[in-house]
């Protein structure tokens, strides 16, 4: 995966906003300009069958937004950045549903409950020492793991 910088980012706009809107088709797609303010760091598969949105954070990257192709290729390269990305020190996400469960069956590094509330800065509501729910604008109330080595 290459990280792209904000003056790369802007001719694969709408090529990131079909490959988030395929992998969030369930929930919906953000706008191409709340793309752009919100999740400055990109990082692009090489064949381009994924991407990973993310931001820069006091405790970190914070892997936000994946998207893919709907190719198999595409699913795998969200799996090796995640097994990537999730073990080197201050690169952390959020995680739910498919992404959680393939979290899951890579055995990435979950970050206990109360310090995902530290790193999160908003109030999460505890289900165990792994999982919460909080309140996602947009989406509601949602239940999340998070996962990573945040700087803490």
């Amino acid at each position: 995966m290459q990280r792209l910088t904000s003056t790369e980012r802007e001719p694969y706009l709408k090529f990131v906003q079909d490959m988030i809107g395929i992998a969030y088709a369930d929930i919906g797609l953000p706008a191409a300009q709340d793309i752009l303010a919100k999740y400055p760091v990109w990082y692009m598969a090489e064949n381009l069958t994924a991407c990973w949105l993310a931001k820069e954070t006091a405790y970190g990257t914070k892997m936000c937004l994946c998207g893919h192709d709907g190719s198999r290729a595409g699913k795998l390269s969200i799996c090796d950045v995640l097994r990537t990305l999730s073990k080197a020190t201050g690169f952390y996400a959020e995680v739910s549903g498919k992404v959680e469960a393939m979290a899951a069956e890579m055995a990435l590094p979950k970050v206990l409950v109360w310090h995902a509330q530290t790193v999160l800065g908003k109030p999460i509501t505890a289900l165990d020492i792994y999982r919460y729910r909080r309140e996602i604008t947009g989406l509601g109330r949602v239940v999340k793991v998070m996962i990573g080595t945040p700087n803490l």
